[in-house]
């Protein structure tokens, strides 16, 4: 019993933390704006590199870092 209850929580903490994720991005979505986000995809296009953080992969970005 005890392992399905464990179970059982980790498969609500999963649902809860999609939940809360999609109400994210469907805020995120209703703030964007077409103009703003064009104006970004565009200076991205043109940006020689571009460095991202958080995304899980800091030792690749260190080794293509410039020093």
């Amino acid at each position: 019993q005890k392992g399905a209850d464990m179970k059982e929580k980790a498969w609500q903490a999963a649902l809860s933390a999609y939940a809360i994720e999609s109400e994210a991005i469907a805020h995120a979505a209703a703030a964007l704006k077409e103009d703003s986000f064009m104006a970004a995809v565009s200076l991205l296009a043109e940006a020689p590199r571009i460095g991202a953080s958080g995304c899980g992969h800091p030792a690749y970005f260190a080794n293509i870092s410039p020093t």
